[in-house]
């Protein structure tokens, strides 16, 4: 997967930067919340116009058990710390080189979302897509999210374009195909078969490990 082949050069919670992380959530709510508070640190700070940018949701199944911090928030507030990555950067490369196949741990975002800090692929097994969503971007932050149906077909009565120019909605940027950043893809999904249930994608690479 991308998150553990396209490393994110600044790091994040639990990585330097120098291995990948695989993050996912609880909910897709969950996921949501950790997106969109990184992204609105990118876009506010290369001033972006509005836009909408599209995310795939996907699913995947994790197969292995995961070092379980939840319910430790007072006892190990360096790794919470919802800026300063420092601490649980050595924690994850601790646990990471003693062969941790991961990290469950409650989100910074969402106070009642879950989430997990992957360090092996092999823990993840058969990935898919599960729908798409797009986050609106007013300028100034996003301010609300929505998930993508179903595509309708152009109406067959639609009349021809020789002679003059049909009226046309009004323009609007979007994400390339699923919102890329730095040459990468952005993902949104799950992951199954763990204590915690359903498990959703966060993202792959520039969001790795950015919780």
């Amino acid at each position: 997967m991308a998150a553990f082949t396209h490393l994110n050069p600044l790091g994040s919670r639990f990585s330097d930067g120098s291995w990948g992380v695989y993050y996912a959530a609880d909910s897709l709510d969950t996921a949501v919340a950790e997106v969109t508070y990184h992204r609105s640190l990118f876009l506010a700070r290369t001033a972006e116009e509005a836009i909408d940018i599209d995310l795939r949701w996907l699913h995947a199944d994790l197969m292995d058990k995961l070092h379980d911090l939840r319910g430790q928030g007072a006892s190990m507030p360096h790794v919470y710390n919802p800026d300063h990555y420092g601490p649980s950067q050595d924690l994850g490369r601790t646990l990471r080189s003693q062969g941790s196949a991961g990290i469950v741990f409650e989100s910074m975002r969402r106070p009642q979302g879950q989430c997990v800090a992957v360090f092996k692929p092999r823990a993840l097994s058969n990935a898919r897509t599960a729908g798409h969503i797009s986050l609106h971007w007013d300028g100034r932050a996003i301010s609300h999210w929505f998930e993508k149906g179903a595509p309708h077909a152009m109406w067959s009565g639609q009349p021809s374009c020789h002679g003059h120019e049909p009226a046309r909605a009004g323009r609007r940027r979007h994400g390339r195909t699923i919102a890329k950043r730095n040459g990468s893809s952005q993902r949104l999904g799950s992951a199954s078969r763990t204590p915690l249930g359903q498990m959703r994608h966060l993202l792959c690479r520039d969001i790795a490990g950015r919780s």
